[in-house]
């Protein structure tokens, strides 16, 4: 089995990291969430050496990202992790940052359903944790995808493949050729004309947006709720002229859906007309309702979420 060891460090002194003093911080959330970091002595609103963020569960630590930053800027090795409490301190994603940008190898992973190995150690004075060291031994690391930032832009080739380790595309973002998509049959039209496609195919977006959308949505506010939008991939793989078209929801909320669009903008490949870029426009469309339940609070699980992608 392919293993890999994270260390997380985190201590609870001032110490001089790249050549500056620091300040040791620890913020607790509203939601749950804990943050250890530390800030430049000369300027509290800096982060400037090593992060982490995490929750607490039956005490258990769910470590949710870590990294490095430099001078406010994230810098270095970055990971974030599946916040479930039933297969812990499964790793989500890997890569690096440059002065806060992404540069060089990235790459996603399905969730390890493999007990892993937590080591934890506690650091503080009198029985009290100021801080934590996480060691994660990950057994069985699936790939999801995998390929090349540079300055937060992909290049080169990038490949998704499926749980079972089967390729299921390739693409290069350079010459803007798709090599194989076993959701396309005809092999031959790959670089000629084809509508935009999401990086891993659609059932990557789908699996996406049903996520972050519905998470996203007021569920216990309403029996039902419908959204939906309209969006163009430009000649360049950016989303543009995203707009609300239809939605039972407030302003407010509709935005805040809005942004999981645009956080999808570096992750598209564009369409082609008889060899040529061309724009690409869908539609996508949520409706989602309640269904019978005896629970007393309403949860993801107790939702019917319907999800149509259309052009």
């Amino acid at each position: 089995m392919k293993q890999i060891i994270i260390l997380f460090s985190i201590f609870f002194i001032s110490i001089q990291l790249y050549g500056q003093e620091t300040i040791f911080f620890v913020q607790k959330k509203p939601n749950g969430q804990i943050e250890e970091f530390y800030v430049l002595k000369s300027d509290k609103n800096t982060k400037h050496g090593t992060y982490v963020k995490y929750r607490m569960a039956f005490g258990n630590v769910i470590i949710l990202e870590s990294g490095n930053f430099n001078n406010g800027q994230k810098h270095g090795d970055w990971q974030s992790f599946y916040d479930s409490n039933k297969y812990k301190n499964s790793l989500k994603e890997r890569g690096t940052y440059f002065n806060g940008s992404r540069n060089g190898l990235w790459s996603t992973f399905y969730m390890d359903t493999t007990s892993n190995f937590t080591g934890i150690e506690k650091y503080g004075k009198k029985k009290t944790a100021d801080s934590l060291a996480v060691n994660i031994e990950q057994k069985a690391l699936k790939i999801k995808q995998a390929g090349i930032f540079i300055k937060d832009k992909r290049v080169g080739e990038w490949v998704t493949y499926n749980f079972n380790g089967e390729l299921i595309q390739k693409y290069n973002f350079n010459t803007i050729e798709l090599f194989y998509d076993r959701e396309i049959k005809d092999s031959l039209e790959y670089n000629k004309t084809r509508k935009a496609t999401f990086l891993g195919g659609k059932k990557f977006l789908i699996d996406y947006l049903n996520e972050n959308i519905t998470r996203g949505l007021p569920l216990l506010n309403r029996n039902n709720i419908h959204f939906k939008v309209s969006f163009t991939i430009d000649e360049n793989g950016k989303i543009t002229d995203l707009k609300v078209i239809d939605s039972n929801l407030l302003d407010k909320t509709n935005s805040n859906l809005l942004s999981v669009f645009y956080n999808l903008d570096s992750s598209w490949i564009v369409a082609l007309d008889n060899g040529n870029k061309v724009k690409y426009t869908y539609q996508a469309e949520w409706k989602v309702s309640k269904e019978k339940t005896t629970h007393m609070a309403y949860h993801y699980k107790d939702w019917k979420v319907a999800f149509t992608l259309s052009d």
